[in-house]
This record gives C-alpha cells, structure tokens and sequence, in this order.
C-alpha cells in the first residue's frame, strides 16, 4: 500500500517528538509498505544528512515553507492547504491509500475537508491524526491561551482536522478520554483506534547499550528530568516535591534538562522561576538543553515525568529502553509508560506533595529500585511499548478495518433540481457570463432566476434578450437590495436547492455537482460553499491565480468575528428558507455572513469544499472595494448588533 506521513511545521526538527515518531512510524511500516516522508525545510535537511534508517527506507519530499498567508485566513490555514497540495504533486492523480498527521497545528485540516467533501483526488484515501496533544490543549496547560486572530483560526483548523479525519490514533484509552472531555460534541471527533506510536530504531540501539547502574547504597538517587520546561511538563511541581522532602535532606539530586520557555501572563522564563525557587541549592543543577540524552541517562538512576498532562512521552519510552525506571504521573499515555512493580511508579496525582511522597517511598526502600533495574523490568517493557513489529502489525490491523470511500447518498429517480438565483443591479457587462456558467454547470438539472433589483438603465435591455436566448425566469422588484432581491428569487424557485449568484461572478463547471453530492451525502449539512479566485473586470485571475477568499469553515472564536463559513456562493437546501430563514433586508451589506451566523445559532451548519470553484470579480466600482474594505469594521459591528437584537426577548 501507498503510506505517507505529513508534517510541516517550519520549526520541527528531529528533537521533536511527534515528528520522530511519524518518521519511525514511516521508517517501520517501509519495510513492507512504499511509504512517503513530507516534511518541512528544517527537519529535512537535518533528515537527510543523516544517516538514519528513516532516510534509507522512505522517500522524502521537503516542501518550502509560504511566506504568508495569501488569500486564507491564517499562515496555518495556507499551510494546511499546502500539505494536501503537496499530496498531490507526490502522488498524481489519485492519492495515497493513507496519510498520517499529526493534530497539533492543524495541518491535515483542508485534507480532511477535501476527502469529506468528496474530492476525486482522495476516493480511496484514509486520513488518520496522531492524537499528541493540540495547540489549544497545551496553550490551556501551559497557563496561556491568548485571545488573537491567528491562534483562533489555529485552533478551528485543529478542532476541524479532529472531526473529520477517519481515524484518530491514540496510545492508550486515557488519553481517547480526555480528547472526549475536551472537544465539544459541537465540534465533533473522529473515532479513536488505540496505537502506540513509534520510536526510531537508531534510537532505541543507543538506549540499549546504556550501561548499568550501581546500587544506591549510601550515596543519592539521582533523579532527571528531561523536556522542554513547559508548565505543563511539571517541572516546578517536582523541585518544589524535593525541596520539601525534609526527611531526605542529602538522599537525592536532580538535573534539570530542557529548553527554556516563557510562560504565563507576563512571559516569564520558566528557568529563572526554577533557579529562583532552587535559590542556589546544589542537589539541583541545569544541563546544558542541548546534552545528549544517552550520558545523561547513563549517570541518573531515574527519568521523572511530573506532567500536568501528556499524550505519549518519547523520552520516557528512551530511558525505558535503557533500562532507567519512570517515576510518573497518572495521566495520559504515562499510565503505559510507568507500570508500577514492571518499570516503575505512578504518582497518587499531579501534586507537588504526591510527587513527594512518591520519591520519598523509593527513597524508603531503596532495594525496589535496584530489584527493578536488575531484572531489566524497564528494558522488557521498553521493548514491549517499542516494538516496531507490533506498529506493522497495528497499522495492518487499522488500515484492514478503515473503509475504503466515503459513504455516498443513495441514488435518486433522478437529479434534483438546482435554482441558481441572480440578482441584478447595473452590471449588464458581466451579467450573461454569470448566466452562461450556471448553464454550463455539469449537473444535468438547473433553473435559473434572474431578479432585476429596479436597477433602471438602458443597458438593462440586455436582460431581456438572455432570457430570449436562456431558459430563464426573469423577475423585476423596486430596487430594496441584494437581500430582498436574492429573497425573491428564493420565494419562486422550484429547485430542492438555492444556489445564490452575484450577477458578476461566475460559477465552475463542477461547483453544485460537487455541492449536490456533499449534501446528498451529508444530511445534517444546512449549506456547501466553495473557495474563490479573484479575477478583475476581463476574468482574468488577479496576481498569480492564487489571490482569492479561502474561508476555513468551522465555528468557534473567530466565527462571530469575521465570516469564515464561506463565500455567499453556497448551495444551500430549500427547506432552510422554508423554516423560516431569510437574507436580511435591514444591512447594509455581509447578508450572507449573518445568514450563516444566524444558522449556526439555530443548530444549522455548513461545509466549505477546500477548491476554487467560484470566480469572484473584484470591479473598481465593486461593494467590495466601496464599501466592504474601508467599512468592514463598521459592517462587522453592524452584523454584531443585530444578531445580539435577536437574541433578546425585548419586552
């Protein structure tokens, strides 16, 4: 089968765990699959000038990083798109039977948008999320989690990659649990399929030649901890656990190992918070964050993970390997790493006291310790955890129970009927290309609804000779606005479907059948909306064909901010208006923002196809231009206003 793992983030180097273990993972499943490493400029080059068993057996591609965002919203959200288009250039015309990302940063986002949406590239494609924590998780245990556009947008695309993956990849059913706590039943999530991850075998060959430890006899447990310093790892709990240990003054030592990071409201440095508590005592000394991990194990008798939470721990399946016990909290995928009596201690919880106790009963009975390392318990288990023939088998396992397609809807009598309705005011240039790509539309069953919003030039003429030479319904109104008008239309269509077309934009020729069969297949969706180029007055693509609207869909944060629900092309299902809903006539502009906000609040979502099927023409004269961009502010808040008005019962 044809395997490729993703991971783009310009900032992961080898040293990362989530990105070592997908190329482990890659590396193992080689042996009997062609598997695909695409991976960002910085582990690549560190990847391929190594000679690591990862490069020998894998193929990999290292993709440049974009400099901005363009036309999405967030440079996340260009880089998530930038992962499915470098699926494509790798793998052609049809995709890989599976793609593997990893869930923090969101970069499977418009993958799993696009085989949800039933994009021909990914007919028989599986997406799976290896689940080690999202951004939002670990911004909300670190202590921090801003209130900015860009992090929001983040946050949308991590929460989206969750729920419509078709498989996300847990180490233990603890952490399935948390995931289940922590994201809404709103949001959504992909069923769980318990798998450890990998861990590279030039790695585990250095940690089993780790040599042993003495016994402690009269001299002290040496104690490390070894990760980044991030709140959540614990590290301020364990120094304040040993500080406190005042009937083992002198039986202990720690070395604290671990990149410093600024934390909290104020940024503070959590090394200086811990040289501050410390206040000069020498049984804590810092290493050098760059020491190899390999001698630090060989001098500590312990690897310490105080963790507030923690998916898997790629250090703590290290020092396992090199037969060093875990001292560990009772969280996440810790609860497999330190299994007491095997390969170590769990902690009573996350407490500095409990982590106390916990080292001051090994320090009671200092002979369990020695016992365990003797009978290589940690190296046994290490190697059950490890084991890259159980990843083969496991990934065999999965990928046998993973439906090949997506379900699709069950087949009609025939096609329904599709009302593209267009309102019209002054634009008799661009009005029949607007016409002629609704009926050059590949699905068989279109009307079309032309409403002249009073528009009351002579060029409007025109408007009657198309429907001369359409089969379209030409309806007329006093001019009331683009609300009332596309209201109208909607009131006379016969179509189970609405598809609203501003009268100088133009449609591809795939747009509602893609539309109709995500909706088909989807009946809980309300709407299915679409990318969009920006081309100029002669419909010629704007800067490089890649300047456009790309709206991320999803909900959350940013939903109520700006419109990330899509662009005011939808197709979207009759039965939405015949409950009531409508375009409001009382805005200035941005209807279709409110009546997807107002959806959303009654429980009624939409999808966007992560492609560009709709030409959205940017005129010097356009509302855009006039009025949307010097105004948006103000247009924003006049949406905020309103939708509060709604939500109040004024008495």
């Amino acid at each position: 089968m044809r395997l490729a793992f993703v991971c783009l983030d310009p900032t992961a180097g080898l040293t990362s765990e989530p990105l070592q273990s997908a190329l482990a993972t890659a590396g193992a499943l080689a042996a009997v699959h062609e598997v695909t490493a695409i991976v960002g400029p910085q582990a690549g080059a560190q990847l391929l000038s190594t000679d690591d068993v990862v490069a020998a057996r894998v193929r990999v591609v290292v993709i440049a990083q974009p400099a901005d965002a363009g036309s999405f919203t967030s440079l996340a959200h260009r880089r998530s798109a930038l992962a499915l288009e470098s699926l494509r250039t790798v793998y052609g015309e049809r995709g890989p039977d599976y793609v593997e990302f990893v869930d923090r940063g969101g970069e499977a986002a418009v993958t799993v948008q696009a085989r949800f949406a039933r994009d021909p590239f990914l007919t028989t494609t599986r997406v799976g999320v290896r689940a080690w924590g999202t951004d939002e998780m670990l911004r909300i245990l670190d202590g921090w989690l801003p209130d900015e556009t860009e992090t929001n947008l983040l946050h949308n695309l991590e929460r989206t990659s969750l729920r419509h993956a078709d498989v996300r990849l847990t180490p233990t059913a603890e952490v399935d649990a948390t995931y289940a706590h922590f994201v809404t039943e709103a949001d959504g999530l992909a069923a769980a399929w318990t798998l450890p991850p990998a861990i590279a075998a030039a790695t585990a060959a250095r940690a089993a030649a780790a040599p042993p430890r003495p016994a402690l006899g009269a001299r002290p447990l040496r104690l490390l901890f070894a990760a980044p310093l991030d709140p959540r790892r614990g590290p301020q709990a364990l120094v304040d656990a040993l500080l406190g240990l005042v009937r083992h003054t002198d039986a202990w030592q720690l070395t604290i190992c671990g990149a410093d990071r600024a934390a909290g409201g104020l940024a503070t440095s959590i090394r200086d918070q811990l040289v501050l508590t410390a206040a000069g005592d020498p049984r804590i000394v810092f290493a050098d964050a760059g020491s190899d991990l390999d001698q630090l194990l060989a001098s500590h008798d312990m690897l310490v993970l105080p963790a507030r939470w923690e998916s898997w721990s790629a250090v703590g399946v290290h020092a396992l390997l090199a037969n060093r016990p875990l001292l560990a909290t009772p969280v996440g995928g810790l609860h497999a790493l330190a299994e007491p009596g095997v390969s170590g201690w769990l902690t009573a919880d996350g407490s500095p006291r409990a982590i106390g106790q916990a080292v001051a009963a090994v320090l009671d009975d200092p002979q369990e310790l020695t016992a365990l390392i003797a009978a290589e318990g940690p190296r046994k288990h290490g190697r059950r955890v490890a084991d890259e023939r159980a990843v083969v088998d496991g990934y065999a396992e999965l990928l046998a129970a993973l439906p090949a397609r997506r379900r699709v809807a069950p087949p009609r009598p025939r096609p329904p009927l599709v009302s593209v309705v267009i309102p019209y005011f002054r634009l008799s240039a661009f009005v029949e290309r607007a016409i002629a790509s609704a009926f050059a539309q590949t699905h068989p069953a279109i009307e079309v609804i032309v409403v002249d919003d009073g528009s009351g030039e002579p060029a409007d003429a025109i408007l009657p000779q198309l429907a001369e030479r359409w089969p379209l319904t030409l309806l007329t109104q006093v001019n009331q606005g683009v609300g009332a008008a596309r209201n109208l239309g909607i009131a006379q269509c016969a179509g189970r479907y609405v598809l609203p077309l501003d009268a100088d934009n133009e449609l591809c020729a795939s747009f509602v059948e893609r539309a109709v069969e995500l909706l088909e297949a989807e009946p809980q969706l309300a709407y299915a909306t679409s990318w969009s180029t920006f081309v100029d007055e002669a419909g010629v693509p704007l800067g490089d064909g890649h300047v456009g609207y790309s709206p991320p869909g999803g909900h959350g944060i940013e939903f109520d901010r700006r419109n990330i629900a899509g662009d005011a092309a939808a197709l979207i299902r009759r039965r939405v208006f015949e409950l009531g809903f409508r375009y409001r006539t009382d805005l200035v502009s941005l209807e279709d923002w409110m009546l997807y906000r107002e959806l959303h609040d009654a429980g009624h979502d939409g999808a966007v196809i992560p492609a560009p099927l709709v030409s959205y023409r940017v005129r010097t004269t356009s509302k855009l231009r006039t009025m949307g961009i010097p105004h948006m502010e103000r247009l924003e808040g006049e949406l905020r206003a309103r939708q509060r008005e709604r939500s109040v019962e004024w008495t």
